[in-house]
């Protein structure tokens, strides 16, 4: 090492050790203990509301809500946990209400945005939101074992989707501000297969197809197959006639008796009925014949001799 280098060295050692002992002499500031109680300007805090209705526990940022946290709504009952951005729910988190309702999912400025899950006592629903509704793909699960899969519009079911009803059948079609709306087919719990023509929710056309198995459960069929064939046509005009069955035919007698509510001891009802057409008959209240003149009473009193009054 030449004479150039080893001053250079020289100062930026000495340099050095005068900026590390200078550091080591100079007085140390205190720092001042900050509560976590109250908003704060940055970082971790507590905030508890007027009345005790609640409180919020996270992060602040320029005293705003900014960051994770958990709010607590005391007087609903409801409660977040989740992102914030500007005093908002936003990001990320888990909103739950009183009554089992959660949602589970993406916010944005306060609203439910994006994907989440929606759980309630009723009913489930899992997909897209925009705004507050449900907007975009996502399935619903009702109480009464109901589904519904498919588009919606504005909390709305818009758009092909189908529709799991609980006894086995399906429609798969198209829909309009809820309602059923354009072509679809309509699978049957025993294989039956039609194709539905819908206006608004009203049935103005139905075609009966030839039995045959519904698609996979997740697929969607709106048209039917080229194999398909027509066995029948009904259209909105005779679906609204009036249905005339056929008449009752005569079965001899409208009771019957029943061997596990009534005691077969008991006499028919027959026997009890030609009981009383004979009383009847006795005092010429019933004409044996509907065309005859005279009472029954005065036809049997002349056939009949009287009994011999010696003979008493």
């Amino acid at each position: 090492m030449n004479a150039a280098e080893k001053a250079l060295f020289s100062g930026h050692a000495f340099t050095a050790a005068q900026t590390f002992v200078a550091g080591v002499s100079r007085p140390t500031k205190k720092r001042a203990l900050t509560s976590d109680i109250g908003r704060k300007d940055f970082g971790f805090a507590h905030e508890e509301f007027d009345a005790e209705s609640g409180f919020y526990e996270g992060t602040f940022k320029v005293k705003l809500r900014n960051g994770c946290g958990v709010l607590v709504e005391a007087n609903s009952g409801a409660s977040y946990t989740g992102q914030f951005l500007h005093e908002r729910r936003n990001g990320h988190g888990l909103q739950k209400w009183p009554g089992q309702s959660s949602y589970d999912g993406d916010w944005e400025h306060g609203e439910k945005h994006g994907k989440g899950i929606y759980t309630s006592s009723t009913s489930t629903y899992d997909g897209k939101w925009a705004e507050g509704l449900r907007h975009g793909v996502g399935k619903q699960l009702y109480h009464n074992g109901d589904e519904y899969s498919g588009a919606w519009f504005k909390g709305q079911c818009s758009g092909p989707g189908v529709y799991y009803h609980a006894d086995g059948s399906e429609f798969h079609g198209a829909w309009a501000s809820g309602k059923r709306h354009g072509a679809g087919m309509w699978f049957g719990p025993k294989n039956q297969k039609e194709q539905h023509l819908y206006k608004y929710g009203v049935l103005v056309e139905r075609k009966i197809l030839e039995p045959g198995s519904k698609p996979p459960r997740g697929q969607r069929a709106i048209q039917p197959m080229h194999s398909d064939r027509e066995v029948a046509t009904q259209k909105q005009i005779n679906m609204l006639k009036e249905t005339v069955f056929d008449s009752v035919p005569y079965l001899g007698h409208l009771s019957v008796k029943d061997s596990t509510i009534m005691d077969l001891s008991a006499p028919s009802i027959r026997r009890q009925q030609a009981a009383a057409n004979v009383a009847e008959m006795k005092i010429g209240l019933w004409p044996f014949d509907k065309n005859a003149t005279e009472p029954l009473a005065e036809v049997l009193s002349d056939e009949i001799e009287p009994p011999d009054e010696s003979s008493m």
